[in-house]
């Protein structure tokens, strides 16, 4: 919590589930005048298989430092069918989904789609110049490098001191101190980066980030460096994902309400035709969106905004 820029309160990382983090939220928001959540996990997924156009754009940093990136769609069903324990999060907290808004707006409580991942390669520069993701999950013992939690940790509190936020510096430092941490100590760790990614986002230039994907086919919020943007922005272009792009409405979630058969009959027929975009429909009349059966990117508008071009970057692939 902060009044002008100057922190007020600060609650270090602890782990909750969902409805506690529901109450954390609201009691924050009836508090303040603004409240921005940074949320590490896909908010807007359309699709019933496949990757989301972003993610395939940030693949291309990702990627390039020997990481991966997961596909969100709909056949996920623990983590993004229509019993998600996310969406029931979301509906509960009711927040905007509206990055460019979130960066300017006095009122109202809004939540941004993060990932650490991603923005690790961009906060600290030594992970992205050595071509080599951080290997800082204790839960996997066997890639897990000490060397790299303590790499993320002092990072993190570098980046902190740098801006003066000085209670985040203190809690990754303590995290840094541990000779055996867990994989509960790496989920308070990624708290604080999903926390710096929003402070970026909200105070640090607007270079400093990027806005990658659109308000219904999925979206992610992340710092970048010299390095990474000219990488992410050339990827973006070449698979007709907008960047920065400003937002007339907020995030699209009433697709995620369908029902997953519609998507997964229409995919279904694609696929036994000749492959190319699908037509959305309801009950009542043909929608104005279409969406790539491949990667679930949505078209909206006239002339389906570009989807022929986007169809052709699949086939040079």
């Amino acid at each position: 919590t902060h009044n002008q820029g100057k922190l007020v309160d600060f609650m270090p990382p602890r782990l909750v589930r969902f409805e506690e983090a529901t109450e954390m939220v609201q009691r924050a928001a009836s508090a303040s005048d603004f409240t921005l959540i940074a949320l590490d996990q896909p908010t807007l997924v359309p699709s019933f298989e496949g990757m989301r156009p972003v993610e395939r754009v940030v693949g291309s940093v990702v990627n390039a430092i020997g990481g991966g990136v997961q596909p969100a769609n709909r056949s996920r069903e623990s983590m993004f069918g229509q019993g998600a324990p996310v969406w029931q999060f979301l509906d509960r907290v009711g927040a905007r989904e509206n990055p460019a808004a979130a960066t300017e707006a006095l009122h109202g409580l809004f939540l941004i789609e993060v990932f650490p991942a991603l923005a690790l390669a961009s906060i600290i520069s030594t992970i992205w110049h050595r071509r080599r993701a951080a290997k800082y999950n204790p839960g996997q013992r066997k890639t897990f490098v000490h060397a790299d939690w303590e790499l993320v940790t002092d990072g993190i509190a570098s980046l902190a001191q740098q801006w003066g936020v000085q209670p985040i510096t203190t809690a990754a430092n303590e995290l840094g101190k541990l000779q055996s941490p867990t994989k509960s100590d790496q989920d308070k760790l990624d708290a604080l980066i999903c926390l710096m990614i929003a402070w970026t986002w909200r105070f640090r230039p607007r270079e400093d980030s990027m806005l990658i994907g659109d308000s219904i086919s999925g979206y992610i919020v992340t710092p970048v460096s010299g390095d990474t943007r000219p990488i992410l922005v050339k990827s973006a272009l070449r698979r007709s994902v907008p960047v920065d792009s400003l937002w007339g409405d907020d995030g699209l979630r009433t697709i995620n309400q369908l029902s997953t058969n519609l998507f997964k009959s229409s995919v279904a027929a694609a696929a036994r035709r000749q492959p190319g975009p699908v037509a959305l429909q309801n009950a009542d009349q043909v929608s104005t969106h279409k969406i790539c059966p491949e990667c679930g990117k949505v078209f909206t508008g006239k002339g389906w905004g570009g989807i022929d071009a986007h169809w052709r970057v699949h086939h040079d692939d």
